[in-house]
Order: structure tokens, then C-alpha cells, then sequence
């Protein structure tokens, strides 16, 4: 299999070694101009992934290949760039070995370099020397590390260089004869070689061991160890977290370990642990190898959980950190050559993602505007700045944290969903009149539009306050119990874990008097009944949203007590609401529903029947095209409670000609109707992104009767 993690950490985890250190001479080659040719051939769509690939290729191999021969290894590659180590235990590793290695590593670049069309591409090389310390992290997932002084400092120099320059430090200085080389000072102990460099015949690379792939499964996705796609742009979610204060292995165990639940907790793709200029960093991605319907949102959750998660060691340690969070397309494939290569994203909003760290505040998360879109979260826009490397000034946003209160917002009317829309309406007049409703589903695969659908029905129901609607969402990840109904809570007592206790005790309080105080009003037997219980229950909703009181009746229950106690408190608080405004209880991705929170839906079903009370369930099919029914459908019938169930299909042919002139703003040609429908398959969510992609690429051109259109060869 391919050589996707070094030799040495396979021999070293092999061995059950976790922590060491050797002295080695260090060397960061980076590739300057590379993300400007990236950035050309997106346009050209697959043709320009394909190229893209064979031109990595073209580079890297040689490079990894002189890298092994004369007896270094590549911990990572960053990219566009690679750091490599050549252990002092070798004999054979000089630091005018070193020096002749870069000069080499150059040479076989300048063979290449009219390659790149009209793009300028160059090298840059930093050398450095000393003690680096390497590391195996993680407890049931593994990651490792690789730092020091020589591998921050040949980082550093690389950024004092220009192409094709070779720029040492004092530290190699020190360890070569005395006058051998013209030297430039470029920087505070940092030296530009001048002289010409000696090369001797290129060496030949001795055959290295093979990667187990049990071993690399400890320390990457299967998706990656799996890998076996040509390169591709897609869209991608980088993040980029810098550190401070982790200052031993245990720590750095801890700390690692940490991120990479979370990461696995939320289908992210843990890259590696970096030391370089920057200091520590930890490269992630999200929507790559692997690709979700809401990459945005898991990263921001992912980044939400992982501020939680840390907190207490943040405390303890005195730990610092900082991130950025980017959203883009990007050159994603594996990269480097027969003796080494990496799983990779490389692009103009990869390389936006870590400006935004090095930007951010410590403690602090930076995001750009198309991250910020996310209504999930709230964030705050610091201004609009500008980021080397990066074209015009970039509106910037800090995230402040999640907003419970969102709701979502789209633009125009609906497209093809009319009959749908009135099956729906006809079936929520009862509610209206102050009946129960009953029960409806509604179906669909992803990107169908689901949520759109239930959104313009909403809208429609809640007119002029009508009704209330509550969202309880289910989570593909977090199957705590109770969950969607946690998620509600939060809402609907307006608490925020970034805010302090007493801010999130003063809401619960507000908007449980606001409640009392409009039953009170009601002056009815049924309003008297679930006023008692709403206040016996209190300290239970309180409880559920960690808030706590010593001896309430929460702590003086037992497991079983509790569960009973939830379960009822949650009933009573819906049917509270129900009495003051007709209710409609959405269960949203019910597809992912725990086992808890079906039975809580189920015992509401069963108290809900005299109370103006509809209860929407809205699933996606599962892999082998059933559906999700939470509630028994023979109960149902037997109860007579009535149903209604709704299966939004794809979009029919004029319907994408409609989304796609709408989105663009003019007609489109047939030819470009016949690829939305080859390549999306009809799907909203599909033809909303190819559509997104197709602007930001310019792939778009006019005919001279005014008609939108777009080359297929593209987007073969």
C-alpha cells in the first residue's frame, strides 16, 4: 500500500516506543507559486484536476526520491510544501551533505520549471541543524509529531528566501568548515547561500519497508488508507487550530487525543500535528476525503464541542489557542511520491484558513464570510483586512458560538411543491380550529429539500400567530438521550453554553414566569392541572440544562426516577404551550432519533390526542430505501388518529430550468439544462452547489441571444 505514514513512526509504534529524540540536520522545501496555478486550473474543471495531479506528481516525485537517497525522511507534507529530516545518526549526513542535497533538490526543479505555462513556479529552501524530539499521540486513535528548534527554524528561513534561494541558519553555520560557502546575511542568524554548490551524481534510493496496513489504519481513516481516486476539486472546510503552553509528550498526548474524538465524533479528517514558523498547529478537514450534505455545520460544531472538551485542560495547563475556518474548493489528493505521499488539500482558501489563525486572538475563532453564512452560529464581522498571499481585503468574522434561536430563511417562492403544500395545509385545518391534528410525515432523500418544504409550511401556518411551531433536531453524531429534545430546550430558554450560569439561570426563570403567568390567564381546569405540574417539574427542565439546585427533586431521584421525570416534564411543557397557542411539534431528521427520545415522542402521541397538538416527522429514506416510522402505525390506526404522509421526489425537468434561470438571473440553454440534469441528478442541493461552483469558476459564458451557457468538456 502506499507509503502513507514514515517508516520510522511504523518501526517506532511497532515497537511500542511512544517519545524520543535524534539530532538531525533539517530541510523545508516549498513550492512558491503554486496556489495561483491551482487556482487557474479549477476552471478547467475534471481536464484541470487531472493535470493538476500529473504536474504534483512531475515535482514531488523526484524530490521525495533525492530526499530518501541520500537518507532523509518526510514527516508531512504541508501541501505545497514538505519538511524533511536527515537523522546525524547516519554518518554519511553532513551539513555540506545537507547543503549539496538542497542545491540538488533545485537542479532537478530547474529541469521542470517550463512546465507551468504562463504561471511562475519557483522553489524555496531552508536548511537548519540540532535536536528534534518525535512523538506518538493518542490513545485508541493515533497521530505524531515531529518538533523542535531546527524544524521551526528551516521553516522560518524558507520565508526569508526568495525562489530558488537556499537560506541556512546559525545552527547549520555552525556545523560547517570554515569559509566553504558565500554567505548573504537575510535575517537575525539567518544566511542566504551565494557561492555555487557543488553536485555530485544523483543517488539512487534504496528500497524502503512497506507500510502495514493495520498500522496505518491506527493512525488514519479508512477512507484514506483506502484511497484510490485520481485528484479532484471539490469543496472543502479547513481549519486550522494553533497552540500554545502544551508543553510536554503527556501533555501533547492529552491534547491530541482530545482533537481526535472530535474529530472522528464529527467525520472530520485529522490532518497532523505541525511544528514550524507558525509554532504548533493542527491541520483538519471537513468534506474531504469523505463529503456531508452540512460540512459547515460539523466543522462549527466540531469547533463548539472541541472549545467544550478542552476547557478543563485549558484551565489546568494554562493551554492557549486559536483558529481559523475557511470554506472553498481545493486540489484534494494524495501527494508526494513512492517512498512517501500524503492525503492533501491544497488551495487559495486552505492557505486563507491559516492566515486567519496567525490573524486570530488567542482564544479567539476567525472564519471567513462564506463560513459566517452558517445561521446555526453566531458570529461577529472585525473588519475587513488584508492577508498575504491573498487577493483584495477579506470581510472577517469571530465566532461567538452557537444560536439556539435561528431559524432559516429563503429567498423566493418554492419551485414544484404546490400539490404537496396543499395536501399539508388541508391536513392542519383542525389544529386551527383547536383540535388535534394528528400525525404527518413527511419523506425524502438528502438535498431534496425537506427542510425548504417544511420551512414554506411553516410560514403559511404560523401567519399572523395562528400557531407556534417547535423544532426538535436529531443529530447524526450525538445520540445522547433525549438530544432533539435538549436541543429544543435550549431554545426555548434561550441558554447558551458560552454564557455564564447566572445569565442562562436568569432566562430559565423569565421565560418559565412568562409561562405560569399566560396559563394563569387561561382559567381552565386543564391550565390549573399543568400548572402544578409545570411547578413540580421545574427543578427537572432546570436540571436537563445543567442547572442545578441542591436537594431538588433532580438530585433526590434516582436513574429510573429521572428518566420517568424527564419524560413527563417534556410532555407537560408542550402541552402548556399547546393550550396557550395551537402547537406544531416538528421532530426534524427523525431518521437518527435515540431510543429515549422515541418514547418520548410516543407517550406525547398518546397524551396529545385532546390537546390542539400536530406532531411532523420529517426523515430522509434509509440505505436501503425504508422508512422511518417512530410511531407504531398499527397504534395509529387503532387510536384513529389521523396521518398524513408526504414523499418529496426529485425536481421534474422544468422545475431545474426554473432553480437554475432563477439562481443565475437569465435563461439557460438546452445543452446546459441536459448537464444540470446529468450531473445532479434533478436533486435541489446538488444543482444548487454545481450551480455555485459554475460562478465561482467562471465557467459560465452568454450567447449572443442572451442565453446562459456552459462548455461540457468542463465538467466531464
Amino acid at each position: 500500500m502506499k507509503h502513507l505514514i514514515p517508516y520510522r513512526i511504523q518501526a517506532h509504534y511497532l515497537a511500542q516506543e511512544t517519545k524520543g529524540s535524534l539530532v538531525a540536520y533539517t530541510l523545508f522545501v516549498d513550492l512558491k507559486g503554486f496556489t495561483p496555478l491551482t487556482e487557474g486550473l479549477m476552471r478547467e474543471g475534471h481536464q484541470g484536476a487531472e493535470r493538476l495531479s500529473t504536474l504534483l506528481n512531475e515535482i514531488f516525485e523526484p524530490l521525495v526520491r533525492l530526499v530518501y537517497a541520500r537518507g532523509g525522511f518526510i514527516p508531512y507534507f504541508a501541501g505545497d510544501a514538505f519538511t524533511a529530516i536527515f537523522p546525524a545518526e547516519d554518518e554519511r549526513q553532513t551539513a555540506e551533505g545537507l547543503v549539496q542535497t538542497a542545491a540538488m533538490a533545485r537542479a532537478l526543479f530547474e529541469r521542470r520549471k517550463n512546465r507551468f505555462g504562463n504561471f511562475t513556479i519557483g522553489l524555496k529552501f531552508g536548511l537548519s541543524y540540532g535536536q528534534v524530539d518525535w512523538g506518538i499521540v493518542g490513545n485508541q486513535d493515533k497521530t505524531f509529531y515531529y518538533s523542535g528548534t531546527p524544524i521551526e527554524n528551516c521553516a522560518f528561513c524558507q520565508t526569508l528566501a526568495e525562489v530558488s534561494d537556499i537560506v541556512i541558519d546559525g545552527l547549520l553555520l555552525r556545523q560547517l568548515p570554515n569559509d566553504q560557502l558565500t554567505l548573504e546575511p537575510v535575517g537575525e542568524d539567518a544566511y542566504r547561500v551565494s557561492s555555487n554548490i557543488p553536485i555530485s551524481n544523483f543517488p539512487v534510493p534504496l528500497p524502503g519497508e512497506d507500510i502495514l496496513p493495520e498500522v496505518a489504519a491506527a493512525f488514519l481513516p479508512e477512507a484514506i488508507v483506502n484511497y484510490k481516486q485520481e485528484g479532484e476539486f471539490r469543496p472543502v472546510v479547513s481549519i486550522f487550530i494553533g497552540f500554545e503552553n502544551v508543553n510536554d509528550h503527556d501533555q501533547l498526548n492529552l491534547f491530541a487525543d482530545i482533537i481526535l474524538q472530535q474529530t472522528i465524533s464529527f467525520s472530520g479528517y485529522f490532518k497532523e500535528i505541525d511544528f514550524g514558523d507558525k509554532g504548533g498547529v493542527v491541520t483538519l478537514f471537513f468534506g474531504a476525503p469523505v463529503a456531508f450534505e452540512n460540512n459547515i455545520k460539523r466543522a462549527l460544531e466540531f469547533i463548539v464541542s472541541l472549545r467544550e472538551a478542552m476547557s478543563p485542560a485549558e484551565k489546568k495547563y494554562d493551554w492557549k489557542l486559536r483558529a481559523g475556518v475557511t470554506i472553498g474548493t481545493a486540489y484534494t489528493g494524495i501527494v508526494g511520491g513512492e517512498e512517501r505521499c500524503q492525503y492533501a488539500c491544497v488551495g487559495n482558501r486552505v492557505n486563507l484558513a491559516a492566515r486567519l489563525m496567525t490573524k486570530a486572538d488567542w482564544g479567539e475563532v476567525l472564519v471567513d464570510e462564506d463560513i459566517q453564512d452558517e445561521r446555526a452560529f453566531r458570529f461577529l464581522h472585525t473588519g475587513n483586512i488584508k492577508y498575504k498571499g491573498i487577493k483584495g481585503n477579506v470581510p472577517t468574522y469571530k465566532l461567538l458560538g452557537r444560536n439556539f434561536n435561528a431559524e432559516p430563511t429563503y429567498s423566493g417562492t418554492i419551485i414544484a411543491r404546490d400539490s404537496e403544500l396543499a395536501q399539508v395545509n388541508a391536513f392542519s385545518q383542525p389544529l386551527l380550529l383547536g383540535k388535534s391534528a394528528g400525525v404527518a410525515y413527511v419523506f425524502g432523500e438528502a438535498g431534496v429539500g425537506k427542510s425548504r418544504f417544511t420551512y414554506e409550511w411553516r410560514q403559511q401556518l404560523t401567519t399572523n400567530a395562528a400557531a407556534q411551531w417547535f423544532v426538535c433536531q436529531a443529530d447524526q453524531i450525538l445520540h445522547k438521550p433525549f438530544n432533539p429534545f435538549l436541543y429544543f430546550l435550549l431554545n426555548y430558554f434561550d441558554q447558551s453554553p458560552e454564557e455564564a450560569e447566572i445569565t442562562n439561570r436568569a432566562n430559565f426563570q423569565a421565560q418559565f414566569q412568562r409561562l405560569l403567568v399566560a396559563l394563569a390567564a387561561k382559567d381552565s381546569p386543564q391550565a390549573s392541572l399543568i400548572i402544578r405540574e409545570l411547578e413540580r417539574t421545574r427543578p427537572i427542565l432546570a436540571a436537563l440544562l445543567d442547572l442545578h439546585d441542591e436537594d431538588s427533586l433532580w438530585e433526590q431521584l434516582d436513574a429510573k426516577g429521572r428518566y420517568q421525570n424527564t419524560i413527563g416534564a417534556i410532555i407537560n411543557l408542550f402541552l402548556a404551550e399547546s393550550l396557550l397557542r395551537p402547537l406544531v411539534v416538528e421532530m426534524e431528521d427523525a431518521q437518527w432519533l435515540d431510543d429515549s427520545s422515541t418514547e418520548l415522542l410516543q407517550e406525547l402521541q398518546r397524551a396529545a390526542v385532546t390537546y390542539p397538538v400536530l406532531l411532523l416527522i420529517v426523515a430522509r429514506y434509509s440505505d436501503d430505501g425504508s422508512k422511518t416510522y417512530p410511531l407504531s402505525t398499527k397504534h395509529l390506526a387503532k387510536a384513529k388518529v389521523p396521518v398524513l404522509e408526504v414523499a418529496l421526489e426529485n425536481l421534474p425537468k422544468p422545475a431545474v430550468r426554473q432553480f437554475a434561470e432563477r439562481q443565475l438571473g437569465g435563461p439557460i440553454t438546452s445543452s446546459f439544462l441536459a448537464l444540470l440534469l446529468r450531473t445532479t441528478n434533478s436533486n435541489p442541493f446538488y444543482l444548487e452547489q454545481m450551480l455555485e461552483y459554475f460562478v465561482e469558476s467562471g465557467l459560465i459564458s452568454q450567447t449572443e441571444q442572451g442565453e446562459l451557457l456552459i462548455e461540457d468538456e468542463h465538467v466531464k
